[in-house]
């Protein structure tokens, strides 16, 4: 079922662009199956392939009204997607290398909109030591040793970031 605080995380996840305009119908479907009731959520669940993007957005964007929720800032929803990436990657629901991939593409999208004055790349999202693993993939094989002392190390880094 869906909750108020995974509508949270859609509004954060639609904000950063990480949800395809096709998959809109689907969610909309999930939620109204899930127990959340939004006239809005009803229209984008029947909403055809063939229709207009900006109008699916817009269904989304007040569905999201209708519950409550309201859009987070690019920054703000950024953090909240790292959050829950990291604790996805702390739980082993997602490999650490996926996850830590994510992460850096989602700081790189956002990185100008940051706060200046931070000491290291990926601070302001609390990424900086995983920033610096993640490139640390670079300079091995994956079927080095190595690799796993990585991803062991990722995943630690994820626990913290997550506070699991």
């Amino acid at each position: 079922m869906i909750n108020g605080m995974d509508l949270h995380l859609l509004a954060a996840q639609y904000v950063v662009g990480l949800l395809r305009t096709e998959e809109l119908s689907s969610i909309a479907t999930d939620l109204l199956v899930g127990g959340v009731e939004s006239p809005s959520f009803v229209l984008l669940a029947g909403a055809l392939p063939s229709d207009p993007v900006p109008d699916l957005r817009d269904l989304l964007e007040a569905g999201l009204n209708e519950c409550g929720i309201e859009m987070p800032s690019r920054v703000a929803a950024a953090r909240q997607v790292t959050l829950h990436l990291a604790s996805q990657v702390a739980t082993g629901r997602l490999p650490p290398e996926s996850g830590a991939a994510q992460m850096v593409d989602l700081y790189l999208e956002v990185g100008d909109q940051l706060p200046p004055g931070e000491k290291f790349a990926g601070d302001a999202l609390g990424i900086a030591r995983l920033l610096a693993l993640y490139y640390d993939f670079d300079d091995v094989a994956p079927w080095d040793p190595a690799w796993k002392d990585i991803e062991r190390e990722i995943i630690d880094e994820c626990r913290a970031i997550a506070g699991a």
